[in-house]
C-alpha cells in the first residue's frame, strides 16, 4: 500500500487553522475591569491586557507558563480577574480531563497565593 506525499498546500491549510485557533491568544485581549472600593464613592476602570483570551484551551495549552506567569506578578486586580476567567473557564471544559482541571486549578490558587512554589514546579522566573 502506497500512501500520497502530503503536499505543501496540506501544510499550510494545517498552519493557517493552527495560527487561527491561537491568534486570539497571541493578540493578547484587552479586558477592561471595574474596581469598586468602599473608600471610594466612584468605581474606576482598570484596562488589563491579558497573556491569552482564557476561553481558548489550546492558547491555555500553548501558552500555560505565562498564563501562570501573569497571574503571578501582574497588579492585584488584572492578575485576578484574569484567574477568576480562567477558572471558569477550566472548570467548565468537557475536553479537559479531571485530572488537568485540578492540576491547573491549584496552579492558579498557587500563583495567586504561593508564588514560589508555581516557581519551583514550572521553572520559571
Amino acid at each position: 500500500m502506497k500512501f500520497k506525499k502530503t503536499s505543501s498546500l496540506g501544510y499550510f491549510v494545517f498552519a493557517l487553522i493552527a495560527i487561527g485557533f491561537l491568534n486570539p491568544g497571541c493578540a493578547g485581549p484587552v479586558r477592561s475591569v471595574v474596581v469598586s472600593q468602599p473608600i471610594e464613592t466612584e468605581a474606576k476602570e482598570v484596562t488589563c491586557v491579558y497573556p491569552f483570551e482564557p476561553s481558548n484551551p489550546l492558547a491555555l495549552l500553548f501558552f500555560y507558563k505565562d498564563g501562570m506567569h501573569y497571574i503571578t506578578h501582574q497588579n492585584d486586580t488584572c492578575r485576578h480577574a484574569f484567574a477568576d476567567e480562567l477558572k471558569k473557564e477550566v472548570q467548565s471544559s468537557i475536553l479537559t480531563p479531571d485530572g488537568c482541571v485540578k492540576v491547573t486549578l491549584e496552579d492558579i490558587e498557587d500563583a495567586l497565593y504561593h508564588p514560589e512554589e508555581l516557581r519551583k514546579r514550572l521553572k520559571y522566573d
